[in-house]
């Protein structure tokens, strides 16, 4: 029989262990939304904002893009969904940014 499962929660205690983070947002995609773990969703709510409102192919606002979320990550996090087909993405994909940071994805599931 045994134990099955047996996983860490994606929460504030695992992003301070595993970042040293001490102030931070974590947010949770899920289906239909996003639901803050952990800090607020102001920053949050102001990068959707801007992304929803933006034309990206003004150099500019790719720019100020760039000092809201960590690119390259993005990009990995993207590349990875698309190459492996992870389908269920939206059910196990976080975002976190420390204060003075860009904000970053993984996926944990």
């Amino acid at each position: 029989w045994g134990i099955y499962n047996i996983r860490e929660s994606i929460n504030d205690h695992f992003i301070k262990d595993h970042t040293n983070y001490s102030d931070f947002d974590l947010i949770r995609y899920l289906k239909n939304y996003q639901e803050v773990k952990y800090g607020d969703q102001n920053e949050w709510e102001s990068l959707n904002e801007f992304l929803y409102s933006r034309n990206f192919t003004d150099q500019n606002n790719y720019l100020q893009l760039k000092n809201k979320i960590d690119i390259e990550n993005y990009l990995n996090f993207q590349a990875f969904i698309i190459c492996s087909q992870y389908s269920s993405w939206t059910w196990g994909a976080f975002a976190y940014k420390e204060n003075s940071l860009k904000y970053k994805k993984f996926i944990y599931n």
